[in-house]
């Protein structure tokens, strides 16, 4: 049987290759300033740092900013949230390191352009697609 060329080994998987899963780790420890540990279930993705600020004042709990992203913990909430900052690229950096925490869901609070006019505000999108201008 011929090699499938376009199979990625699992081996390039962080949740199957202990290395990756330490580098993973250490990345969201130090981008986020926050300890592994400091990190609930379901998590909050967003490029606003407004969100944070605002979860932190409702929570009652402390922001930390770390070399790339801040974050806030509500244990009493088991809600995390991580102002990522912007592009497709860190995006992607974070859902990757996300992975070793195994969290049961992540919702990403942000906003879209070119929604349909019957949509109203505070409606909620769930989107299957996105098209961008930079291709991604």
């Amino acid at each position: 049987m011929e090699k499938n060329p376009y199979l990625i080994p699992n081996t390039n998987r962080i949740y199957t290759n202990a290395r990756k899963q330490k580098i993973a780790r250490d990345i969201l420890e130090r981008y986020t300033g926050s300890a592994l540990k400091d990190f609930q279930k379901q998590i909050i993705l967003t490029n606003f740092e407004y969100y944070l600020d605002r979860f932190a004042v409702l929570s009652g709990c402390t922001k930390t900013r770390g070399s790339a992203m801040g974050a806030v913990h509500s244990p009493k909430d088991g809600v995390s949230i991580i102002n990522f900052s912007i592009g497709s690229p860190t995006a992607a950096l974070i859902i990757e390191c996300l992975s070793v925490i195994e969290p049961t869901s992540v919702l990403f609070l942000g906003m879209c352009g070119g929604l349909h006019r019957s949509l109203k505000k505070g409606d909620f999108i769930i989107p299957t697609a996105a098209i961008r201008d930079e291709g991604v």
